[in-house]
């Protein structure tokens, strides 16, 4: 009983304070001149060293710096005591915090600014003359707050590589196999082309609904050719802007111009008249030939990545699992590289006179020499900010760029060319 009486003591006094491991680094001897614990004034020579950030969560005016020093054989670990704000208000702000010295207690000022990224967030804290006329140090950290950047009101995340769950995501897919343009049966046989259409079409459905159902709260479907659907096109658009703050748009469609066209007309809608926040549409993929990397998506939309095809593309081979690698976790770049190099694989296992066979008996045509000449036509392109890369872009954490994404900015990169700068090689022109 004692024992216990004894830890929830220790709990009482220690549970709520965070300590934090960082490196301190005084950047010229006789500027860092500090009052500590017991009152006493001292002066750190320009050095570095190891130091905890102590944030008291009760009283964050009680919080202090820890320095590890040594005198002689002895540890010496003075405590300089600083008047914090709370926790979440100095580790879970997206914008710099200036904390005076007067604020702090002390005779420095302080600067705290936040670099969000994937995991655990990198903090540097500077210090400052009183006047913050000059840098007299800084504290560099890691740190993984639990404060969410996320505005209720608006709907809207703040801030990249915060965490979205499955309630905040949307997907919008859009799937066209475009089957009665390919037959073109006499006109008395126009029924059996949208049959074998509507058959193609919602069988895709049917296969990727467990994906992404199992991800997403909403799935908008757009099925069939736009001019033709009775679906209402833009009310879906409208509908998923207005109530979730993260949305991914998939076009697994034959062929034709991918961007958002309003229900029945040939009026392109623009972020506006749907609705959209920058980079609330966070990731496109379109699956149709000649789609190309997608910049006009990151350019027109502001979404943080985009994907498509090359040229005239084999793309039924791999498309749907773009989708499939997307939705278990993989980040955009790797889901595009697993896609892609399982499809080869599948691909190199036929030899190509029976897989140009298969095709032709499918599709009336041969679109290709050969299976190189395919896989050069069919290859995945990408595109992203340097800001955000493919790598960092994944399905449950938010994409706030700050930037515009513009042509000097924007990345564009080919699958290959990736899979090659991972495996150490050189990548030349067929």
């Amino acid at each position: 009983m004692k024992f216990m009486t004894m830890f929830a003591f220790c709990l009482f006094l220690f549970g709520c304070k965070t300590s934090i491991d960082t490196r301190l680094t005084i950047l010229e001897t006789g500027a860092f001149v500090v009052r500590t614990a017991e009152d006493g004034i001292l002066s750190v020579p320009k050095a570095e060293m190891a130091a905890d950030l102590v944030i008291d969560g009760k009283k964050p005016e009680k919080s202090y710096i820890t320095l590890h020093l040594r005198k002689g054989t002895k540890k010496y670990r003075p405590e300089i005591p600083v008047r914090l704000p709370k926790l979440d208000v100095l580790l879970g702000s997206n914008d710099p915090i200036r904390l005076d010295a007067k604020e702090l207690g002390q005779d420095f000022g302080i600067m705290l600014m936040r670099e969000i990224r994937p995991g655990k967030d990198l903090f540097t804290m500077t210090f400052h003359d009183s006047e913050f006329n000059s840098t007299i140090g800084k504290m560099v950290f890691e740190y993984e707050p639990s404060k969410v950047l996320f505005d209720a009101k608006k709907n809207e995340f703040l801030a990249s590589y915060q965490a979205v769950k499955r309630k905040q995501r949307a997907a919008v897919i859009r799937i066209n196999g475009d089957v009665d343009s390919m037959l073109a049966l006499p006109k008395k046989f126009g029924w059996v082309e949208e049959t074998l259409d509507h058959i193609v079409n919602y069988g895709g459905m049917v296969l990727i609904s467990p994906w992404a159902y199992a991800r997403y709260a909403n799935v908008s479907w757009i099925m069939g050719d736009d001019n033709k659907s009775t679906e209402q096109t833009d009310e879906k658009w409208k509908t998923v802007a207005k109530e979730y703050p993260v949305i991914d748009y998939f076009a697994f469609v034959h062929s034709g111009d991918q961007r958002i066209y309003s229900n029945g007309t040939s009026e392109r809608m623009t972020m506006e008249t749907i609705g959209l926040k920058k980079n609330q549409l966070r990731l496109v993929y379109t699956g149709a030939c000649s789609s190309g990397s997608g910049t006009e998506w990151l350019k027109g939309y502001a979404s943080a990545g985009a994907g498509g095809q090359r040229g005239t593309s084999a793309s039924p081979i791999f498309q749907f699992s773009v989708l499939k690698k997307w939705v278990y976790g993989f980040n955009f770049e790797d889901t595009v590289v697993k896609t892609w190099t399982s499809a080869v694989r599948k691909v190199r296992a036929v030899e190509w006179i029976s897989f140009a066979k298969f095709w032709e008996d499918k599709t009336g045509v041969l679109m290709w020499r050969n299976v190189d000449d395919m896989l050069h036509d069919s290859e995945i392109l990408i595109s992203y900010t340097k800001e955000l890369p493919a790598s960092n872009l994944r399905i449950n954490q938010s994409a706030v760029l700050k930037n515009v994404a513009t042509d000097e900015n924007i990345v564009e990169r080919a699958v290959n060319e990736i899979i090659a700068e991972r495996n150490g090689e050189l990548l030349v022109e067929e």
